[in-house]
């Protein structure tokens, strides 16, 4: 929840349109974060499990390319995450 929240007049209610659009970009963003987590955690496994040399491809960063379309420094990244996610249970659900 952000720190900053610009002031308001109280009797200045949210419409119910607004409020349905920011619940649904909340529950987007929400989906989302459960995406990456999904994925990071997945390309460990397509990692260790050399998936990716059964799926034709000579590298990992071939495949994450290819399938994900990730630069080498994003696979990266998202192959880091994926490793240290087990090690963080508040985050690794």
């Amino acid at each position: 929840m952000s720190v900053f929240r610009p002031v308001v007049p109280s009797d200045l209610l949210p419409s119910d349109r607004a409020r349905a659009l920011h619940d649904q970009l909340g529950e987007a963003w929400a989906a989302r974060r459960r995406a990456e987590h999904k994925a990071a955690t997945l390309l460990v496994r397509i990692a260790d499990e050399g998936a990716y040399l059964e799926l034709g491809f000579v590298s990992l960063a071939a495949y994450a390319a290819d399938a994900l379309d990730l630069g080498a420094r994003q696979a990266r990244d998202l192959l880091r995450i994926g490793r240290e996610l087990p090690g963080l249970p508040a985050v690794d659900r």
